[in-house]
Protein backbone atom coordinates (compact mmCIF):
# COMPACT_ATOMS: atom_id res chain seq x y z
CA UNK A 1 0.00 0.00 0.00
CA UNK A 2 1.60 3.46 -1.05
CA UNK A 3 1.50 5.69 1.78
CA UNK A 4 1.01 9.18 0.62
CA UNK A 5 3.39 11.97 1.97
CA UNK A 6 2.23 14.56 4.38
CA UNK A 7 3.43 17.70 3.90
CA UNK A 8 4.21 17.33 0.74
CA UNK A 9 1.38 20.68 -0.26
CA UNK A 10 0.11 23.50 1.45
CA UNK A 11 -3.17 22.69 3.01
CA UNK A 12 -5.17 24.91 1.14
CA UNK A 13 -4.22 23.25 -2.32
CA UNK A 14 -7.10 22.85 -4.65
CA UNK A 15 -7.98 21.62 -7.81
CA UNK A 16 -10.32 23.54 -10.27
CA UNK A 17 -9.74 23.48 -13.89
CA UNK A 18 -6.92 21.80 -15.95
CA UNK A 19 -4.48 24.61 -15.59
CA UNK A 20 -4.90 24.39 -12.19
CA UNK A 21 -2.74 20.69 -12.34
CA UNK A 22 0.63 22.79 -12.27
CA UNK A 23 0.13 23.69 -8.75
CA UNK A 24 0.67 20.62 -7.78
CA UNK A 25 4.19 19.85 -9.30
CA UNK A 26 5.63 22.84 -8.59
CA UNK A 27 8.96 21.57 -7.48
CA UNK A 28 11.07 18.95 -7.75
CA UNK A 29 9.81 17.06 -4.54
CA UNK A 30 6.58 16.83 -5.64
CA UNK A 31 6.76 15.60 -9.02
CA UNK A 32 9.27 12.76 -7.92
CA UNK A 33 6.71 11.88 -4.93
CA UNK A 34 4.08 11.93 -7.97
CA UNK A 35 6.08 9.61 -9.80
CA UNK A 36 6.98 6.89 -7.20
CA UNK A 37 3.25 6.96 -6.96
CA UNK A 38 2.93 6.08 -10.32
CA UNK A 39 5.19 3.20 -10.10
CA UNK A 40 3.80 2.13 -7.19
CA UNK A 41 0.83 1.44 -9.06
CA UNK A 42 1.98 0.20 -11.97
CA UNK A 43 3.32 -2.35 -10.02
CA UNK A 44 0.28 -3.07 -8.38
CA UNK A 45 -1.54 -3.25 -11.87
CA UNK A 46 1.09 -5.69 -13.19
CA UNK A 47 0.62 -8.32 -10.67
CA UNK A 48 -2.99 -7.87 -10.92
CA UNK A 49 -2.62 -8.57 -15.46
CA UNK A 50 -0.38 -11.35 -14.30
CA UNK A 51 -3.76 -13.11 -12.16
CA UNK A 52 -5.84 -13.46 -15.13
CA UNK A 53 -7.52 -9.56 -14.82
CA UNK A 54 -7.91 -6.93 -17.59
CA UNK A 55 -6.17 -3.80 -16.69
CA UNK A 56 -4.86 -0.77 -18.79
CA UNK A 57 -1.06 -1.17 -17.86
CA UNK A 58 1.34 -3.80 -19.45
CA UNK A 59 5.11 -4.51 -18.25
CA UNK A 60 6.90 -5.79 -20.97
CA UNK A 61 10.15 -7.79 -20.74
CA UNK A 62 13.09 -7.43 -23.66
CA UNK A 63 15.21 -9.49 -23.68
CA UNK A 64 18.07 -7.79 -25.40
CA UNK A 65 17.61 -4.99 -22.46
CA UNK A 66 18.34 -4.51 -19.26
CA UNK A 67 15.50 -2.01 -18.30
CA UNK A 68 11.62 -3.28 -18.98
CA UNK A 69 9.71 -1.55 -21.32
CA UNK A 70 6.26 -0.63 -19.95
CA UNK A 71 3.17 0.03 -22.09
CA UNK A 72 0.80 2.53 -20.68
CA UNK A 73 -3.11 3.27 -21.83
CA UNK A 74 -3.23 7.12 -21.61
CA UNK A 75 -5.88 6.62 -19.44
CA UNK A 76 -4.39 4.92 -17.13
CA UNK A 77 -2.13 7.91 -16.37
CA UNK A 78 -4.62 10.35 -16.39
CA UNK A 79 -6.35 7.92 -13.79
CA UNK A 80 -3.66 8.11 -11.27
CA UNK A 81 -3.06 11.33 -11.75
CA UNK A 82 -6.65 12.49 -11.01
CA UNK A 83 -6.23 10.05 -7.97
CA UNK A 84 -3.20 11.86 -6.59
CA UNK A 85 -4.76 15.45 -7.21
CA UNK A 86 -8.27 14.24 -5.50
CA UNK A 87 -6.09 13.03 -2.18
CA UNK A 88 -4.35 16.25 -1.66
CA UNK A 89 -7.24 18.98 -3.27
CA UNK A 90 -8.90 20.60 -0.18
CA UNK A 91 -11.98 20.75 -2.75
CA UNK A 92 -13.19 17.22 -3.68
CA UNK A 93 -15.99 18.41 -5.61
CA UNK A 94 -15.46 20.29 -9.12
CA UNK A 95 -18.22 22.74 -11.03
CA UNK A 96 -17.64 22.23 -13.99
CA UNK A 97 -19.57 25.20 -16.26
CA UNK A 98 -20.88 25.21 -20.06
CA UNK A 99 -22.83 26.48 -22.67
CA UNK A 100 -24.80 24.15 -24.77
CA UNK A 101 -25.57 25.41 -27.83
CA UNK A 102 -28.64 24.29 -30.34
CA UNK A 103 -30.73 24.93 -33.23
CA UNK A 104 -35.08 25.12 -32.42
CA UNK A 105 -37.48 26.16 -34.86
CA UNK A 106 -40.95 26.83 -34.67
CA UNK A 107 -44.16 28.02 -36.75
CA UNK A 108 -45.73 31.63 -37.12
CA UNK A 109 -49.11 32.24 -37.46
CA UNK A 110 -49.37 31.29 -41.26
CA UNK A 111 -47.31 27.71 -40.23
CA UNK A 112 -44.02 29.02 -41.95
CA UNK A 113 -41.17 27.64 -40.33
CA UNK A 114 -39.15 29.64 -37.74
CA UNK A 115 -35.74 28.64 -37.10
CA UNK A 116 -33.37 30.01 -34.64
CA UNK A 117 -30.48 29.46 -32.21
CA UNK A 118 -30.69 28.38 -28.72
CA UNK A 119 -28.16 29.14 -25.70
CA UNK A 120 -28.76 27.13 -22.52
CA UNK A 121 -25.95 27.42 -19.62
CA UNK A 122 -25.52 24.22 -17.14
CA UNK A 123 -23.37 23.43 -14.07
CA UNK A 124 -22.18 19.94 -13.83
CA UNK A 125 -20.60 18.89 -9.99
CA UNK A 126 -18.53 16.36 -10.05
CA UNK A 127 -15.97 14.60 -8.52
CA UNK A 128 -12.14 15.67 -9.36
CA UNK A 129 -11.60 12.04 -10.80
CA UNK A 130 -14.61 12.56 -13.00
CA UNK A 131 -13.78 15.62 -14.34
CA UNK A 132 -10.59 14.41 -15.03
Amino acid sequence: MYKFPVGLYPVNITYHYARSLFVFFQDQTQTKEFFKYLFFTIEHEDKRRENGEDVCVHVLRNDSDVNPLIDLNYNFVVLVLSEWIAHYSIDKKVTHKYKKYGKSQSKDDDGNAIKFSTKRELEIECSIQERE
